[in-house]
């Protein structure tokens, strides 16, 4: 086995790493489709959010790639921290690839002054199996839900627009295209710092908003949603723990 870092120009390896999270996709999160090939290659350039990072590969003694990694690399917060962990195929699993690519992740890391990896993973998968062998720690698990548009009572979206209608009276909707602009950097920064009260570990709920939270899972009921399968569930590894096992 080898591994090596992906070359953005090598086109033949970003497909074979797209087969890679396709297989994989497909096995660990079939209620939820893929990404399509040219979403994957531009998620593998510049992540999510233009996040900077590193793409490394994994090739068997043949050559075949068997797995990867995309490494956020954090650049305006949690800079203690680098994001994402080892995909491999379904069919190379359990053959040390998964292991090697993430100690080496967690080297890659280390080398950027990171001190935790953080992932997601499907509940019950493959994916947390792996993350729990490695000594991760959980934190939230969050729901995924599916609308079901046969279920919704007829009238009941026109209803609910004309009462957000009357909700928002006053208010006029803005756009635009690039950065934000000057006016409304403050108060979009106040709407995005407001969601600070969100859980952010040991599964905590805000007490304060149970009302909200009662009212919204009302309203997605009515509109046809229901919980679809497992969702997904955050995992941090400390890298030093890694390194020691390297």
């Amino acid at each position: 086995m080898r591994i090596e870092r992906w070359n953005p120009a090598d086109e033949s390896t970003t497909e074979a790493c797209y087969r890679v999270h396709r297989a994989a996709h497909l096995a660990d999160e079939a209620d939820d489709p893929p990404f399509s090939a040219g979403t994957f290659a531009l998620y593998l350039r510049q992540g999510f959010d233009q996040t900077p990072g590193e793409v490394w590969f994994a090739a068997d003694d043949a050559g075949e790639v068997v797995g990867y990694y995309r490494m956020q690399l954090y650049d305006l917060e949690n800079l203690d921290r680098a994001g994402g962990g080892p995909v491999v195929h379904p069919a190379a699993r359990r053959r040390g690839y998964g292991r090697a690519l993430l100690r080496h992740e967690a080297a890659r890391a280390a080398a950027k002054a990171r001190s935790v990896l953080s992932a997601q993973v499907v509940a019950g998968s493959a994916g947390e199996a792996f993350a729990v062998a490695v000594n991760g720690k959980p934190g939230l698990i969050e729901v995924r839900r599916v609308q079901h548009l046969a279920k919704i009572d007829a009238g009941k979206v026109a209803g609910l627009r004309e009462s957000a209608a009357q909700a928002a009276a006053g208010y006029s909707l803005v756009r635009w295209t690039g950065d934000i602009p000057d006016q409304y950097l403050d108060r979009l920064a106040h709407v995005v710092n407001a969601f600070e009260d969100a859980p952010h570990g040991e599964n905590v709920i805000m007490t304060g908003n149970a009302a909200a939270n009662e009212h919204m899972i009302a309203v997605n009921q009515q509109l046809g949603y229901e919980v679809a399968g497992p969702g997904w569930r955050y995992y941090d590894v400390p890298v030093a723990g890694l390194l020691d096992q390297s």
